[in-house]
């Protein structure tokens, strides 16, 4: 949060453009697909301190007219994702499939998340810079969402499926599923990997790295 406070008060001063990069994290549990006027409600430490950050980049917005967009991507995976933060469950997956390992889901895995490839997620947010997303709150979503289960047996080869008790299930979205109607329209921005092609990247780019 400092970070971000640093950020926007050297934007305020500079006269700089500003996109801040968000999560739909931010975004309360919801039946329907997700677009930028759904309700928020983070369920974790980590989704609040985004949702303060979209705050406090909205308060400088309004007070001191610093060029801002929000954009709110979903969960996004691919190459040098890491598997030690939020959402880094296709690199957790992938590393195991690729020592071997049992891919541990937690709980029923029936959770669904909406997989946005890296190089998707980065246009997107190189777009959000330009002139007419100044003052937008913008998801980068794909529409389709696959449940946590799924996507261990997809990435899954020669490893198990397990499945273990959550470490913290009151966190735990059940169906995250995103519009991102306004990027198309205001951006022209569209997904171009599906997960299936993105899967098969993310692989490639795993079995390169050297055994630790």
């Amino acid at each position: 949060m400092l970070g971000t406070l640093a950020v926007l008060e050297a934007a305020r001063n500079a006269g700089l453009r500003v996109v801040v990069a968000s999560t739909c994290h931010v975004y309360a549990p919801a039946s329907d697909p997700l677009d930028e006027e759904a309700t928020t409600g983070p369920l974790s430490p980590y989704a609040a301190s985004k949702l303060a950050a979209d705050v406090l980049g909205a308060s400088y917005q309004q007070a001191y007219g610093v060029r801002l967009t929000i954009v709110r991507p979903f969960n996004t995976y691919g190459p040098w994702q890491r598997d030690d933060l939020e959402g880094g469950v296709v690199a957790r997956f992938m590393q195991a499939e690729l020592a071997g390992e049992p891919l541990q889901v937690y709980g029923d895995g029936a959770q669904t998340r909406d997989f946005v490839f890296v190089t998707d997620c980065a246009r997107g947010i190189a777009l959000a810079a330009s002139a007419p997303a100044t003052g937008l709150v913008l998801n980068l979503a794909t529409g389709v969402e696959t449940s946590i289960a799924r996507l261990a047996y997809l990435i899954a080869r020669r490893s198990d499926v397990a499945f273990v008790p959550h470490p913290h299930p009151n966190a735990e979205v059940p169906r995250y599923v995103g519009a991102a109607l306004r990027a198309r329209a205001v951006l022209g921005w569209a997904p171009q990997v599906d997960l299936a092609e993105g899967l098969r990247r993310t692989r490639a780019w795993f079995a390169r790295l050297p055994e630790a």
